[in-house]
């Protein structure tokens, strides 16, 4: 399909973008933009650069262009060596680019996924290296008050040397973000890596922890840690326990300790998450450490490929004829869409309700924010569609308690608390088999605590637990008051 840019007069060579970059050959295509390989010929010999071309369909009003022209101009201030730097930019309703220095490296995608080959999985200690760069860009943006909130392989470039860049900055949103500018992304970004308050547009600092927290496991397995269609995405981010390493790869050799870290890293409540990006790392390099000086586990990297490294980079040839681009969003009509989606709301089928939400409602968002509400509201209508299974509450208790009975007790709380999380109708047994498992490691406090959950949904187990826990200092105390004041009211009684 021929691309929708106006021919400019003055320049009739296609390729010449702002009568300097010379574009040789398309690097890839997104939702908003497609990425060519180009150079700068204000420089000899010629610089290689990326230019990032927008769409126009997307800068019909020239407010979205006012705003992408604050926004680069804030994130070209950028100077952060693993930040992707923003070196020259434009946006006119004819025509819009971007321009940053050329990751020669590829993308972190292209490294665990390359064609016709398994996917790659990372050694620790090489996904640690990464993991330090991309915490410190991270934080960088997050003290400038930008979120990326679009964090993923894809978006994560190397340079020839092998270092980390974190890139599509142009993708996040300042924390007092327009509402033009988000006509450019879709309100969830990549729903493999989108933390559950998102959903919701809730977006936060913490919604970029949890998304590098998901990068991690990527680089560790070779896969995301949820998988599957929107739907099933949706119940596995808001209700669905992070799976540990070894559920993926059952032959990954890795400190135990790591599915913790992962699993505070991915928290459903956004409080419970690591307060920096660096803090996250600073949890992994710590159980880095300790499976390094404890020599009684397993060394963690046995099974572990030697580091992988970046594909040669091949020169683009000058002479490669110029693909054509094709509009990535066609314009459709959005009130019909409005109309259909709203109709679908009022059936009482769940199925029919994902069905239409997952390919009206994502269109609908994609082209105009104005109608967000509406499509949130009908969103949230669907979500409450979506209640967690009884089955996989079951197996967290089954599972829970063969740890237990194992006496493996860190995993055992970890799928009673992964229980907990989950709105079922055991929560009852949950709080009773943690209680359990807390007076096993005599930790009476938390013991207690849990039994008496239970002891309140109706456990009778639980109430015969709470009576037999031997009681703590507090408890003795109290009743030794009430043994005093008894004694006493019973003398002045007896007293003639």
């Amino acid at each position: 399909m021929q691309n929708s840019w106006p021919a400019n007069p003055n320049n009739p060579d296609p390729r010449l973008v702002g009568k300097r970059y010379y574009l040789s050959r398309s690097l890839g295509e997104g939702g908003f933009a497609e990425v060519f390989y180009a150079y700068d010929t204000r420089f000899q010999p010629h610089r290689p650069v990326a230019l990032k071309l927008l769409y126009p369909s997307l800068l019909t009003d020239p407010q979205v262009c006012r705003d992408l022209q604050n926004e680069a101009s804030a994130l070209s201030a950028f100077n952060h060596p693993h930040i992707l730097r923003i070196m020259d930019f434009e946006f006119r309703p004819d025509q819009a680019y971007l321009v940053t220095e050329l990751a020669e490296g590829g993308s972190l995608d292209n490294l665990l996924r390359s064609p016709g080959r398994p996917a790659t999985r990372l050694p620790l200690r090489q996904a640690l290296v990464y993991l330090e760069q991309l915490a410190s860009a991270l934080d960088e943006a997050h003290r400038a008050g930008i979120i990326h909130r679009d964090i993923k392989p894809k978006n994560i470039l190397l340079d020839r040397q092998g270092r980390v860049l974190l890139a599509d900055f142009g993708l996040a949103m300042t924390i007092n973000h327009s509402v033009a500018l988000k006509t450019m992304n879709n309100v969830w970004g990549t729903p493999e890596y989108t933390a559950p308050e998102v959903w919701e547009d809730k977006v936060g600092k913490a919604s970029d922890i949890y998304a590098l927290g998901a990068v991690l496991f990527e680089m560790l397995t070779g896969q995301p840690p949820f998988q599957g269609s929107l739907p099933a995405l949706l119940k596995q981010h808001l209700h669905d326990p992070v799976p540990r390493l070894r559920d993926r790869c059952p032959d990954l050799a890795y400190p135990v300790d790591l599915d913790y870290v992962l699993a505070q890293a991915m928290a459903k409540d956004p409080a419970r998450r690591p307060r920096t990006a660096s803090e996250l790392y600073r949890l992994a390099h710590e159980v880095y450490q300790r499976s390094l000086a404890n020599p009684a586990q397993p060394h963690p990297f046995a099974r572990y490929a030697p580091p992988v490294t970046p594909p040669p980079v091949a020169t683009p040839d000058s002479d490669a004829v110029l693909p054509s681009r094709r509009v990535a969003l066609s314009q459709l009509p959005v009130n019909e869409l409005l109309a259909d989606l709203s109709a679908q709301m009022s059936t009482t089928d769940p199925g029919g309700k994902w069905r239409k939400a997952t390919r009206l409602g994502t269109t609908v968002i994609q082209h105009t924010y104005r109608h967000k509400d509406l499509y949130l509201k009908a969103f949230n209508d669907l979500k409450g569609t979506i209640k967690p299974g009884v089955n996989q509450a079951e197996g967290l208790l089954k599972r829970g308690q063969i740890y237990l009975n194992q006496h493996d007790f860190k995993h055992a709380l970890f799928d009673f608390t992964d229980g907990l999380q989950i709105n079922s109708p055991l929560r009852a047994e949950f709080h009773y088999w943690r209680g359990v498992t807390h007076r096993t490691l005599k930790d009476r406090r938390a013991a207690r605590y849990d039994f008496q959950q239970a002891a309140l949904l109706g456990h009778t187990a639980a109430e015969e637990a709470l009576r037999d826990l031997p009681p703590g200092f507090l408890g003795l105390f109290w009743d030794f008051c009430r043994d005093f004041i008894r004694k006493r009211a019973t003398r002045k009684f007896n007293r003639p």
